[in-house]
């Protein structure tokens, strides 16, 4: 993340955020979608065969946080991925918000080590 210009940080052993501030949709835009592409690669090189993914994407949307607008997203994926190997599930989130002052380029991820998608079978 740090070669994208991004500041990013560990939450526990278990969350990552990365993000970073840009002043032009263009340039944001862009950010998203080198983000985008190496989200993807660390995943499939994880994974391999052992797992599967399934992508969400968004063109607009609203970060609200107590009550109060935060911003307005202008471009979102989504990544559930289940590691066979692991056990585990991981949620990422790759977001361009305006945020009235710019743009917030930012990646979440959280892994759940005990997810019971694979731990035991659940009827829908």
């Amino acid at each position: 993340m740090r070669r994208l210009g991004l500041r990013a940080e560990l939450i526990g052993d278990r969350a990552l955020w990365a993000g970073g501030r840009v002043e032009k949709l263009e340039e944001a835009l862009a950010l998203y979608e080198r983000l985008e592409e190496a989200v993807r690669r660390v995943v499939e090189r994880h994974l391999g065969i052992r797992g599967s993914v399934e992508a969400y994407w968004a063109q607009r949307g609203v970060v609200i946080d107590c009550g109060e607008k935060l911003a307005d997203v202008v471009r979102a994926e989504l990544l559930r991925v289940l590691c066979y190997k692991h056990g585990s599930q991981l949620i990422a989130r790759i977001v361009v918000k305006d945020v009235g002052s710019g743009f917030a380029v930012s990646v979440y991820a959280d892994v759940d080590y005990e997810t019971p998608w694979l731990k035991e079978k659940i009827k829908p």
